[in-house]
């Protein structure tokens, strides 16, 4: 079957993961995680109906809503054709329903993975921004995020101590101390969890993805590092501003807001800037009003009882962000549905942005899969090769003047393109043939790997 790859010129000529293609990680989540995760979708819109604290219109709106998600599950069982947005007032929605055409006859499990997923939550959007005031401004996903956190307790209050720790000796002048190598690990391996992968996370699958011991363990699965070229980087920056595009909330929001801490009290950067999604995105994603939340669980001492380190942690983020040299810069381009080769082109106001910046760090899987297209490259690939660096469009260079770090943990089918430093070909790919079943535990992190532009 011949299938469309360039839906605009910036688009990459590589193919991409398709959910058709059946010994695929995409077709396993188009088949199995897909139904689940609007199912509980639905259900955390029944539950606030039945909490009895809404108005009579917004509990009708609300079950209205909450058949409408299932029947979204039902037709990702089905594989039905996708059917064209509805109009909700945003300006995404014609490049949606454009793109749709022409895929023409694309399927739930039938169709490229990046745009049917970025579909799916696109779709759970419409619903919400036409059921009224109170339904356009909810979080379908706000109760899983804030559950996910709270069973972090254990590592959430290891690294408030442990930083802690750090500042005393920073402020001590014994940066030598402060290991800069530790904290990017705590960047990168915050990224393990993922709810939108991880859709039966327990307790105890939590703690084994956290903390020191995790951390210490998980450096072995590292393909490809680029740490030393990192902080060669940083060094060199002299209190520049740094650009944080953000992947899931919870844990790994913590992790970040503690690594761009680190950043400024260090003194490599001077600034920076964290960029959230606009609305419910890929489950985990961070919205806006997540940091809020992460900021008011942190205050409950029934949550988390140690108090002095948590107290301290909290306080310089109020700090850094009442000053601004923490802060927040949301754009819709972040849950468009194509991938970032389109950046320069669609979102020019966005790329002068960040172009401001003196590194552009990506976190996560579905950040990545958009560096490079989402696309099937051969594993020896360079990284300036798969974002579209080393060749130009209508526009130019897709990321002249941007230099971008990508910290991820990878779940998707898309290798880590890398010159392979550590591990041979043959091994990624031994690493990356999962157990085919519904756990997705068995397919996530086995590699991680973060790359530097």
């Amino acid at each position: 079957m011949t299938r469309p790859i360039k839906f605009i010129p910036s688009d990459c000529e590589v193919a991409g993961s398709h959910t058709g293609d059946t010994t695929s990680f995409a077709h396993i989540t188009a088949t199995t995680r897909w139904s689940v995760i609007i199912r509980q979708a639905a259900a955390d819109v029944l539950k606030t109906v039945d909490e009895g604290a809404l108005y009579a219109e917004d509990e009708d709106k609300g079950r209205n809503l909450a058949a409408r998600i299932e029947n979204v599950a039902k037709a990702i069982e089905a594989n039905d054709l996708l059917s064209p947005l509805e109009d909700d007032g945003a300006e995404d929605i014609a490049s949606y329903n454009a793109e749709l055409k022409f895929l023409a006859t694309a399927r739930w499990a039938d169709a490229p993975w990046l745009f049917t997923e970025c579909y799916m939550y696109r779709l759970l959007r419409t619903f919400f921004a036409l059921a009224g005031a109170f339904w356009s401004r909810y979080d379908i996903f706000a109760r899983q995020k804030d559950a996910a956190f709270i069973q972090s307790k254990a590592a959430v209050e290891e690294l408030a101590a442990r930083y802690t720790e750090l500042v005393g000796e920073l402020e001590q002048h014994k940066a030598a101390a402060a290991d800069p190598d530790d904290m990017l690990q705590i960047a990168l391996w915050g990224n393990g969890t993922d709810l939108s992968l991880l859709t039966n996370l327990s307790f105890e699958d939590i703690k084994k993805l956290q903390g020191k011991a995790a951390i210490q363990e998980s450096r072995k699965n590292i393909v490809s590092d680029d740490t030393d070229s990192v902080w060669n980087v940083m060094k060199g920056l002299q209190g520049g501003r740094i650009d944080i595009v953000l992947d899931n909330a919870g844990f790994e929001l913590y992790a970040d807001l503690i690594f761009a801490t680190y950043l400024l009290e260090a003194g490599y950067a001077s600034s920076v800037v964290l960029h959230p999604k606009n609305f419910p995105w890929f489950v985990s994603d961070v919205l806006v009003g997540d940091v809020k939340s992460l900021f008011s669980l942190l205050e409950d001492p029934a949550v988390f009882v140690r108090r002095p380190e948590i107290d301290f942690l909290r306080s310089r983020w109020q700090t850094f962000f009442d000053s601004g040299k923490i802060s927040l810069h949301s754009d819709g381009f972040w849950t468009t549905q194509g991938s970032f080769w389109r950046l320069k082109a669609l979102a020019p106001s966005l790329y002068a942005e960040l172009a401001k910046s003196d590194l552009v760090i990506f976190k996560g899987d579905l950040n990545y899969r958009k560096l490079v297209a989402d696309g099937m490259w051969p594993h020896t690939t360079s990284f300036p090769k798969a974002i579209g660096a080393d060749e130009g469009d209508e526009t130019g260079n897709r990321w002249d003047g941007i230099r971008v770090l990508s910290l991820r943990t990878c779940k998707a089918d898309v290798t880590p393109v890398t010159t392979l430093p550590f591990m041979s070909v043959q091994q990624v790919a031994a690493m990356r043939t999962p157990k085919r079943s519904n756990d997705v535990l068995a397919h996530r992190s086995v590699m991680t790997d973060s790359a530097l532009l």
